[in-house]
């Protein structure tokens, strides 16, 4: 939506009118369980239709806010069905219009439609048991991309349900330990790590 600014902070989520200027600030609660806007929110996106907004918080779970009816629904580790990784810091979109998230690290897949979740609790897939992920990112080819805090950066083919293990592009960097964010943008990978800005371009000789 770039007519929506949204910024996510400790007291709760805020939405800014790009056109209209006007804010609509939510003041958030610390109670999981209930349908009303949380504090410490870390992320969100909207949906592909634009009528939900989707928001991952520290340790209280998912939120769906409803932009038509300005009500909220959340999903945390005592709702059901059960998210038990409700400490959400990074989600995206798939294609099928399930979101794909990080929970306390670990990656998990939200059904939109009956909010069931496909984790490392009931799937044995590798995606699933990574842990540690410290952020994530889409490609230019619909593939998800995901670092570690130990230093690990994964591609992850979603249709396929295939991990690979892509850490072997950094090897030029001894001193990389960690990695805290990654984006993708104009056919580059932007990676904020602890040995610097590192800037990948495919089938190039990565910059720092």
């Amino acid at each position: 939506d770039d007519k929506t600014l949204f910024v996510g902070t400790e007291a709760g989520p805020a939405f800014y009118n790009l056109q209209t200027g006007k804010s609509n600030i939510f003041k958030g609660i610390s109670t999981m369980g209930i349908n009303a806007p949380l504090e410490y929110v870390r992320a969100g996106i909207p949906d592909r239709n634009g009528k939900y907004f989707w928001m991952g918080t520290v340790g209280l779970g998912l939120m769906r806010y409803d932009r038509t009816t300005g009500n909220f629904k959340n999903f945390s580790r005592i709702t059901k069905p059960k998210l038990l990784d409700d400490g959400i810091t990074n989600l995206l979109q798939l294609a099928d219009g399930n979101l794909f998230l990080i929970g306390f690290g670990k990656p998990l897949i939200f059904n939109t439609s009956n909010f069931t979740n496909i984790s490392a609790y009931n799937d044995t897939s590798a995606i699933f048991k990574l842990k540690g992920v410290s952020s994530i990112c889409y490609d230019g080819k619909s593939h998800i991309w995901l670092s570690t805090n130990a230093g690990k950066f994964y591609e992850y083919d979603p249709i396929a349900n295939k991990l690979t293990d892509r850490t072997n592009l950094l090897n030029s960097f001894k001193e990389l330990n960690e990695i805290h964010d990654i984006a993708f943008q104009n056919n580059r990978f932007y990676l904020a790590t602890d040995a610097g800005l590192i800037i990948l371009q495919p089938n190039a000789k990565p910059l720092i």
